[in-house]
């Protein structure tokens, strides 16, 4: 795409270069307001950025703004998550058991948005989104350390997913077996035509 924009500049280039000399032997001036709006563009501007950020025009995603519940910090990203600790608690969880350190930590990264709780510099939450940003997003792996849970903290967190303001156009799906009552509140509700979704097993190991 960036060799295509670049040649598109370079051929408008010269179809101004030449209009100009046209001009000017026509004892004419040509305008800058003449002159295409893509030479106007650096291209640096839709070269996709690595690491962070939506690829799309080089545009980076908004940044969420720092939020606390009680004595909890809720961070936004990859790059303070404990990963030997998050992997412990998806292991023993109920839909991911036995789920293996790389595979954890890999789905965390390749997430449209990671967030943790922290309490006196430990971790003791996490929550990933799985989304385009634009119409759906599904909210899984779930998290509160047995020790911090009853106050809060995970609706918290999902509310904090919510009002992101990179997902503010999208709908919501999560899935659970016991905790409807932490997210009833927040207007999650039973799908109405569960019939509707399919679903297909991954057929690797």
């Amino acid at each position: 795409m960036v060799a295509l924009l670049y040649s598109f500049f370079l051929h408008s280039w010269w179809k101004t270069i030449a209009s100009s000399n046209r001009c000017k032997r026509r004892g004419l001036t040509s305008r800058r307001s003449q002159l295409p709006l893509a030479l106007s563009v650096p291209l640096s501007r839709f070269t996709p950025r690595v690491g962070g950020g939506s690829a799309f025009f080089g545009r980076r995603s908004s940044p969420m703004a720092s939020h606390t519940h009680h004595e909890y910090a809720i961070e936004e990203g990859s790059s303070q998550v404990d990963w030997p600790r998050v992997h412990g608690w998806l292991a023993s969880s109920y839909w991911s058991p036995g789920l293996s350190r790389e595979t954890v930590e890999r789905a965390g990264r390749h997430s449209a948005l990671l967030l943790t709780a922290f309490k006196e510099g430990q971790q003791v939450a996490y929550l990933r989104v799985i989304s385009d940003k634009t119409r759906f997003a599904y909210l899984c792996d779930i998290w509160v350390d047995a020790a911090h849970r009853r106050r809060g903290l995970a609706r918290a967190m999902v509310r904090c997913a919510l009002e992101h303001p990179d997902f503010l156009t999208v709908a919501w799906m999560l899935a659970t077996a016991d905790a409807h009552s932490v997210y009833a509140p927040l207007g999650f509700k039973p799908l109405e035509k569960p019939e509707l979704f399919m679903r297909r097993k991954p057929t690797a190991a």
